[in-house]
């Protein structure tokens, strides 16, 4: 048995799986203040965490007794890296595209979580991309500096024209989302060729019928699995 473990910025997701191929038997998702509830797999002996919260890491440790928390280096037997700051790429966008090798050489991940993430991967390497708010935080933003605005929950296809101060920010967060990331999509295909795009993340269904694409959102543990079998295990 294999124990993955995806850290977020809002939440920590695990998935277990035979240890030969990535089929899950068993996931969850868990706040921050429950993260004692993993002591139930201490004991497993192959456990591989990716982390973009380092706070969170020592309590890991202890809790899973020493996991293996992958490493961008630990990717690169299997993805090219062509990036300025290594030491600084999040560990969730270069296993998202590692993930995504399964459907080509040359594709674009859009990540729709607390931020919205683009990277581009053109032939089997990692080239970079864009990270704007993600839906949530960009209403829980607005909510809070703005004394007027309320606290609204987002709404699919909301109507394009809000006639109220809730459907007002409904619209503009949502097509702002999809506006930007069609944009973008669109700049890369033109200038890199990438035609290829999979959604992944939260609100990758929200979001899906407006932007196309593939739908994958065990696409980072896909990414974690392989590189603890390749690289680590």
């Amino acid at each position: 048995m294999l124990l993955l473990v995806d850290v977020g910025n809002s939440s920590i997701k695990w998935r277990l799986t035979t240890a030969d191929d990535y089929k899950p038997i068993g996931g969850g998702i868990l706040t921050f203040d429950r993260l004692e509830e993993l002591k139930k797999f201490a004991d497993i002996p192959h456990k591989a965490v990716a982390s973009v919260k380092p706070s969170v890491n020592p309590a890991l440790e202890r809790i899973l007794k020493n996991p293996r928390f992958v490493l961008v280096e630990d990717c690169k037997p299997l993805i090219g890296v062509d990036y300025k700051t290594p030491s600084t790429l999040g560990i969730d966008r270069l296993l998202n595209a590692i993930g995504g090798l399964e459907y080509g050489n040359t594709f674009a991940v859009v990540s729709f979580g607390t931020a919205t993430v683009i990277d581009i991967i053109l032939e089997k390497t990692f080239k970079g991309g864009v990270i704007f708010l993600g839906v949530e935080k960009h209403l829980e933003c607005l909510a809070k500096k703005g004394e007027k605005l309320p606290e609204v929950e987002p709404k699919n296809n909301p109507p394009l024209l809000g006639q109220s101060t809730a459907e007002c920010l409904q619209s503009g967060v949502f097509y702002s989302q999809i506006f930007t990331a069609k944009g973008l999509l669109e700049n890369f295909k033109t200038l890199y060729g990438v035609g290829k795009v999979i959604l992944t993340g939260g609100y990758a269904d929200f979001f899906h019928p407006q932007i196309g694409g593939i739908i994958d959102k065990e696409l980072l543990f896909r990414g974690l699995f392989k590189v603890y079998k390749t690289a680590i295990g």
